[in-house]
This record gives C-alpha cells, sequence and structure tokens, in this order.
C-alpha cells in the first residue's frame, strides 16, 4: 500500500525533527528525507512529494497529517520520573500539546532549558492547570509486590508500567504520534510486551524532551508529582530522603535497610 501526501520545506523541517532516530543516510540528491520505521518507509523528495510504503501506511499517513497540519491536538509526549532515584515512586506523566499551545509554552520554558527543581516546582502547577496529561504512579509497595510475589523482573515490570500509560493514552488520541525518550529501551520494551498494536505510534528519541514540548511538559509534571511523593515519604520515615542515585543516598538506603526494611519497602524500588 501507497500514500502520498504534499508538504513543504517548512513541514519537512518538522518531520525531520519528529523522526530524527529513524533517519537513514541519503543516497539520492533528489530525497530530502529518508524515513524507516520498522517495515515502513517514508520518502520526501525534493518536489515535495512525501511518499509512505509499508504495512502501517495508513496509520502513518494520519499521524505525519496530525504533525503538519491539524490545528487540534498534533501529539503526545511520555516521560517518567523517579527512574534515577533510589527513594520514591516512579511516575509516568503524558500530555497532549496543541500546535496554538506552543507560542504559551515557549514564554515560560525553552526546549533546551535545563531546570532545576525549585523552578520545576514553580511551573508545573500551572502547566498541570493549563494542559490535557494524565499520569501513572507505579509506589514501591506495588512494586515489591510484582517483583517478590508475582515473580516479574524489573524489567518487565517497568514495561508493564510504561504500557499502562501509553494505551490509556491511544484510547484517547488513536491517531497521534507519541514520542518518548529511550528511559526505556525501545528493544526492551518489545521484549517484554507481547502486543504491538501500539507499536506504529510511538517515536523513541533520547532527547524527546530537547525537540519535543508535550514531552518536556510531561517531564517537568512528572517530576513535580515525584517530589511531592518523596516529601510525604520523608515524613513517613521521619527524616529527610536525598534524591538521586548518589554515596549519601546509598548510605541512608544502607542505614534504612539495617534498621527497618519494612518500611524500605514502602518508600524505595530496589
Amino acid at each position: 500500500m501507497k500514500r502520498l501526501i504534499n508538504v513543504t520545506l517548512n513541514q519537512v523541517e518538522v518531520l525531520k525533527t519528529f523522526f530524527c532516530s529513524y533517519l537513514i543516510p541519503l543516497s539520492d540528491e533528489t530525497v530530502l528525507l529518508h524515513i524507516i520505521k520498522d517495515n515502513n518507509k517514508i520518502m520526501i523528495h525534493d518536489n515535495g512529494e512525501l511518499i509512505i510504503t509499508g504495512p502501517d501506511t495508513d496509520l502513518l499517513y494520519e499521524l505525519i497529517i496530525k504533525l503538519i497540519e491539524d490545528e487540534n491536538y498534533s501529539s503526545l509526549g511520555i516521560n517518567m520520573a523517579g527512574l534515577n532515584d533510589i527513594f520514591g515512586p516512579l511516575i509516568c506523566v503524558c500530555t497532549a500539546i496543541k500546535d496554538s499551545d506552543i507560542t504559551k509554552i515557549s514564554s515560560m520554558i525553552k526546549l533546551d532549558d535545563e531546570l532545576s527543581d525549585y523552578q520545576i516546582m514553580q511551573i508545573a502547577p500551572y502547566l498541570m492547570n493549563q494542559f490535557n496529561h494524565t499520569k501513572v504512579t507505579l509506589e514501591p509497595e506495588k512494586y515489591h509486590i510484582m517483583k517478590n510475589v508475582k515473580k516479574l523482573s524489573k524489567d518487565k515490570i517497568l514495561c508493564l508500567f510504561l504500557m499502562q500509560t501509553i494505551k490509556r493514552n491511544l484510547d484517547i488520541y488513536p491517531n497521534l504520534p507519541l514520542i518518548l525518550d529511550e528511559q526505556i529501551k525501545e528493544a526492551t520494551l518489545a521484549k517484554h510486551i507481547t502486543d504491538h498494536s501500539y507499536k506504529a505510534n510511538l517515536f523513541f528519541n533520547e532527547e524527546a524532551t530537547r525537540i519535543n514540548y508535550a514531552a518536556k511538559v510531561s517531564m517537568i509534571i512528572a517530576r513535580f508529582l515525584f517530589l511531592n511523593y518523596l516529601h510525604n515519604y520523608s515524613q513517613q520515615a521521619k527524616t529527610h530522603l536525598i534524591k538521586g542515585n548518589l554515596e549519601h543516598s546509598k548510605n541512608q538506603f544502607n542505614l534504612l535497610k539495617n534498621e527497618n526494611i519494612e518500611l524500605l519497602k514502602k518508600i524505595a524500588i530496589f
């Protein structure tokens, strides 16, 4: 099956950014972009013709139209908080962004901004009120049940957790492209998840939060929610839990492990 779209040079740049992890080196000077995703091929020629071929042609056609023409929601972005922290839950957030939202967001934050936790605490409440987003939380107690009772590996648990967020949002926005960074590798997700009906909608990019505002907003909201959970866990533990995965937090973990392992299972994923 083959579909054709006529695109402008500006739209080519939008697609080049979004599909950057799937670009193939060019060998024909008449081709502006050559993209391979799964078993699908997208070619953009210098006359403005975009040609899609492969098993997911119709879905990719709808996704590309959303990216370059739709004035409503143009993309979804997912990000997770807590993966690199010893203490706290895992939180996955997905945000839907319209093209018309980007001016409003970019007046507050830039894609290449490195935000401190203090800045995130100031910005996130506004973003949460302004933009449609969903969150899924995996608290330590549930994680330990999945690991120790159901005997699931950490990778399997993380993939199931991520898929819960993906499916929830693609049920709402079935024709939108969904971009996520490689916090969980594409190959790892494919290994542990047997339902591949979602696959054509997903676009992995390790720089997702630097090229897509939906991913950036999701990162800010997820981190904000994580920090609030960590504050509550600190009150539960009656001590200030240290963020991150460095020596001080490891020492604190080991101390709590020796003193109160049951408490630790409620506040840390390990």
